[in-house]
C-alpha cells in the first residue's frame, strides 16, 4: 500500500501541472512591475511545460498585446465586484478548470476557502515599512506624506484585515528579495519557512542590443536629447519624484543643458505643474515625461548619462537594475533592497540629502562615467527568468506534492 501512494505521487508530479494565474492587472494598458513579473514569469513556465490558465474578471479582461508570444488560456469568470470574484467564483473556476494550484502574483487576490495550494507574491509591504520608518523618526511624519493616506498597522480596518486574512491564507509566500522576505516576516508575521526569494528577471527585450546611433535616433524621435537624467517608475507620493526634481533643478545651474526625463507607468500628480513652476523647469524641455514607451525604453536606458531614483526605499527597484545593465550608471537610496542587488554600477544616497545626490549625480554626468562591460555581463547572468521560473516550478510541484 505504501508502495503505490509513493508511485501515485511520482505520477502526480511527474505530468504536466496546470495552474490558474489571477490576470486582472493585465487590463490596464500600461505595464507596473508586477505586471511585468506576471509576464515574465509566464514565459518562463511555458517553456516549462506548465499549463496556464489566465483567469479574469469578465469585465476587465487582458489586453491582447501583453499577451503576445505566449501560450495562455484565457478564461473569464463572471462576478459583481472584485470580493465576490476572489471569494466565491475564482474558487469554483479554480476547480471547474481542472487547476492543481492557484497564483496571485499581485499582492491580492487569494481566495480564503480553496481546493487547491495558493501562492501569492508580495512584491513591497510599503505601507507598513513607511509608516515604521516613520515611527523610528527615519522619515519626519506623518506617513500620510509618503503613501497618499493615513495608515496604522494594528487599526482595526476591514482594508486591514482582508490584506491579513489573505497573507494567512496563502500557502505560500514568493518575494523579489531578501530584504522583502524579512519584512513580510516581521510586519505580518508569516513565519519564515512560509516564504520563497525569486529575484525578478531582466526582461528579455531589454538585453537585446542596441547601437549608439539607433539609440540617439529614438530618443529624438521621443523629445529626449542628451545629456539627459532617467527616471523610470510610478508618481506615487513614496517614489518620491518631487526629491528628483529638487536634485535636477539644482543641477541645471551646474549644467544648464542638462534634460531630466521621466517615464511613468500612471497619472500624473496634480502637483506635478506646480512643482516645476516653483523650480523654474519648462514642461517638454527642460523636464520630458513619457507614458509606455514599449520597446524604446532600452534606448533611454543605454543613452541616459545617469539613472535616478529617490524612493526612500525600495524592495527590488528592477529599473535601477535594467540601467546598470545598459551601462548607466543608477543613484538610488541606500535604504532597501538596492545594496542586496546591485553592484559597482550603483551609488548609494541618503534621498533626503539633497546635497549628496547632486553632488554625486553631477560627478557622474562630468566624467562620463559607465558601468563596466564585466559588471554588466553579471547582472545579465544573475537577475535572469529562467532562474525565476526554475525556484517557482519547484515551489508549485512541492505544494502540489504536500496537497
Amino acid at each position: 500500500m505504501e508502495a503505490a501512494t509513493r508511485g501515485a505521487a511520482r505520477l502526480k508530479l511527474e505530468r504536466a501541472v496546470r495552474v490558474a494565474i489571477d490576470g486582472r492587472s493585465l487590463a490596464s494598458p500600461g505595464l507596473r512591475g508586477w505586471d511585468r513579473y506576471t509576464l515574465g514569469l509566464i514565459g518562463d513556465l511555458n517553456t516549462r511545460g506548465v499549463d496556464v490558465v489566465l483567469v479574469h474578471q469578465r469585465s476587465r479582461p487582458p489586453r491582447p498585446e501583453h499577451l503576445a508570444d505566449l501560450s495562455v488560456t484565457v478564461e473569464p469568470v463572471a462576478a459583481p465586484s472584485g470580493l465576490v470574484w476572489e471569494q466565491w467564483a475564482l474558487p469554483q473556476a479554480v476547480v471547474r478548470l481542472g487547476c492543481d494550484l492557484y497564483h496571485a502574483p499581485c499582492e491580492h487576490g487569494v481566495p480564503l476557502v480553496c481546493d487547491v495550494p495558493t501562492v501569492l507574491t508580495i512584491h513591497s509591504v510599503t505601507s507598513h515599512s513607511y509608516h515604521e520608518l516613520v515611527r523610528t523618526g527615519a522619515l519626519d511624519g506623518p506617513v500620510s506624506r509618503y503613501l497618499g493616506y493615513d495608515f496604522a498597522p494594528d487599526e482595526w480596518s476591514l482594508p486591514n484585515r482582508y490584506q491579513r486574512w489573505q497573507v494567512r491564507r496563502a500557502n505560500h509566500i514568493i518575494t523579489p528579495s531578501r530584504f522583502c522576505e524579512q519584512e513580510v516576516v516581521r510586519f505580518l508575521g508569516v513565519p519564515a519557512s512560509r516564504v520563497t526569494v525569486t529575484p525578478l528577471g531582466i526582461p528579455i527585450e531589454l538585453l537585446e542590443p542596441i547601437d549608439d546611433r539607433a539609440a540617439a535616433e529614438a530618443a529624438r524621435r521621443l523629445g529626449v536629447r542628451p545629456p539627459y537624467l532617467l527616471f523610470v517608475g510610478g508618481f506615487e507620493p513614496h517614489k518620491n519624484v518631487a526629491g528628483v526634481l529638487q536634485v535636477f533643478a539644482r543641477l541645471r545651474a551646474l549644467r544648464p543643458g542638462l534634460q531630466l526625463v521621466l517615464v511613468g507607468t500612471g497619472g500624473m500628480p496634480e502637483t506635478f505643474a506646480r512643482s516645476l513652476s516653483e523650480h523654474g523647469l519648462a514642461h517638454g524641455h527642460d523636464v520630458v515625461s513619457l507614458v509606455d514607451v514599449g520597446s524604446e525604453l532600452r534606448a533611454l536606458y543605454s543613452g541616459a548619462a545617469c539613472f535616478i531614483s529617490l524612493s526612500w526605499r525600495e524592495s527590488f527597484g528592477l529599473p535601477a537594475l535594467e540601467a546598470n545593465a545598459h551601462g548607466t550608471p543608477a543613484v538610488v537610496s541606500h535604504h532597501g533592497a538596492s545594496r542586496e542587488l546591485l553592484g559597482e554600477g550603483a551609488h548609494f544616497v541618503d534621498p533626503c540629502d539633497v546635497d549628496s545626490a547632486v553632488d554625486v549625480v553631477e560627478r557622474i554626468v562630468r566624467t562620463g562615467e559607465r558601468v563596466s562591460g564585466a559588471e554588466t555581463a553579471r547582472l545579465k547572468a544573475r537577475f535572469t527568468w529562467k532562474d525565476l521560473g526554475r525556484r517557482t516550478v519547484e515551489l508549485y510541484r512541492r505544494l502540489i506534492d504536500e496537497s
